[in-house]
């Protein structure tokens, strides 16, 4: 039971936050091509939070309260304690802050786009904060995923 759940455990972990690291990538490679793919990119990120990302949290942490129970842990050793708290915030911004700011992106590039007709888009500047932050908070989020995969393996 316990392999079963460990499998389970490590592949919900790199199915939901491996994806997230290539998002910076993506917005890199969306802003190369043009400010009108911009949009596009941020609702496909916005879809894969809603439906892998958010989903996949749940999965994480019911995984890993199966290998505490199974496994003979405690929810009192600290590196258990620390990496349940990283998957509840990392869960927390996604759906407070990783969904939302995308949806309001997606609408400032296409107020954006709008305003540009068929000329040439200058995103604005409540789209650059806006874009600045989400990169800020991914970074966040990114390190929280790899301080608790040190816990993880460690075990400290």
């Amino acid at each position: 039971m316990y392999e079963a759940l460990l499998v389970v455990h490590i592949l919900a972990v790199i199915i939901t936050f491996g994806v997230t690291f290539t998002y910076p990538v993506w917005e890199v490679a969306a802003r190369r091509d043009g400010a009108r793919s911009i949009p596009y990119y941020l609702r496909v990120n916005r879809m894969l939070d809603r439906r892998v990302t958010s989903p996949g949290v749940g999965v994480v942490l019911l995984a890993g309260i199966g290998l505490v129970l199974v496994g003979g842990f405690s929810f009192g050793d600290p590196w258990i304690s620390a990496a349940l708290l990283i998957v509840i915030v990392l869960g927390g911004l996604a759906g407070a802050f990783f969904i939302p700011n995308a949806t309001k992106l997606i609408e400032l590039a296409e107020r954006d786009i709008a305003a540009a007709g068929s000329g040439e888009v200058t995103l604005s500047e409540e789209f650059e904060r806006g874009a600045k932050l989400r990169a800020r908070v991914g970074g966040f989020a990114g390190l929280l995923v790899v301080v608790a995969l040190v816990l993880m393996v460690v075990k400290p």
